[in-house]
């Protein structure tokens, strides 16, 4: 029986799905088998897929289109092993991958979930940069709320018992089925990311990004330009202080845990808050400016009130 099942579901990736399957067989791990979903493609993936000769691969093949979800959960329920290694069609698996989540799942039983960073390369396989997401549980749990999603879909390791938990994919969204999933599990186990980078990333043009209100008011780059009053300023931190203290009760995090978390959230806001009350672009009046510098000096000294110690685990760290 394998102790891994890696799933690929693949809609017309004639491009790149060879380079994906040879970096799933090349594993240094030899304990797993290798399930792909044929999603109905129109080009020659499925003839290339048969050129593979390795009895560790199954192809499941849909007759119609299903997308990404279906796909998923289709290889899911035939899948034997206790892990679940999620990887995507235009995406390469580093040969100690497998090797090193099962290595780290073996010996960190209360992890339900865990990615790695990875290697961000173009169509031509060409190394841009290296991802730096958090790690420690409370940092991936806090992320999701204003920064998006912290882990990599095709980086994620899953035991089978925290997927079948959270009932696998849903399908209610058709651009963000993976990060559906990632929420759920976040939210439901405890998960972690390993700093070493397991896999590489293939980015594609058409990505975008929105910068929301919010996000521009803790995270602008110095080119944005943030027009925000005084009161808005004072309501926004109130929501963000709000939003931390339901995120501490809903999860009920150990008091090292939380004061860590709280440093390091309150450490970034501060910063950013004093350079936003020096910076020129934008239109924030002296009032406003003020209120940045009266917030960033209690972050940034611990100075805020709270009463999230309410909220600890009884249990020692």
């Amino acid at each position: 029986m394998p102790r891994v099942s890696v799933i690929i579901s693949t809609y017309d990736g004639e491009r790149f799905i060879a380079e994906a399957v040879k970096s799933v067989l090349s594993q240094t791990f030899r304990q797993f088998e290798l399930i792909i979903v044929n999603d109905a493609s129109s080009d020659d993936t499925l003839r290339i897929l048969e050129g593979f000769d390795d009895e560790r691969i199954t192809i499941l093949n849909n007759s119609t289109n299903l997308g990404i979800a279906a796909s998923q959960n289709k290889a899911i329920a035939s899948a034997r092993g206790d892990y679940l290694a999620l990887m995507d069609h235009d995406d390469i698996s580093l040969s100690e991958r497998l090797q090193v989540q099962v290595d780290f799942l073996d010996t960190h039983p209360e992890v339900g979930m865990v990615g790695s960073n990875c290697i961000s390369i173009d169509e031509n396989n060409t190394a841009k940069s290296v991802s730096a997401y958090p790690e420690d549980d409370a940092f991936l749990k806090w992320h999701p709320l204003l920064y998006g999603c912290p882990f990599f879909h095709t980086s994620l390791m899953i035991r089978r018992s925290a997927m079948e938990r959270v009932g696998g994919y849903t399908g209610n969204y058709l651009f963000a089925g993976d990060y559906e999933l990632i929420s759920k599990l976040t939210d439901s186990c405890v998960v972690a990311n390993l700093k070493q980078p397991l896999v590489k990333w293939r980015m594609h043009n058409a990505s975008t990004s929105n910068v929301n209100e919010l996000r521009s008011l803790i995270m602008s780059s110095s080119t944005v330009e943030v027009n925000i009053s005084s009161e808005q300023a004072n309501a926004s931190i109130s929501f963000l202080l709000n939003l931390q203290d339901s995120f501490y009760r809903r999860h009920g995090f150990t008091a090292a845990t939380i004061r860590k978390h709280r440093r390091h959230v309150y450490w970034i806001w501060g910063k950013h808050f004093l350079t936003l009350a020096y910076r020129r672009n934008g239109n924030r009046n002296p009032r406003c400016r003020f209120t940045l510098l009266r917030w960033s000096g209690r972050l940034l000294t611990g100075m805020v009130s709270s009463s999230q110690t309410k909220f600890v685990k009884s249990a020692p760290d």
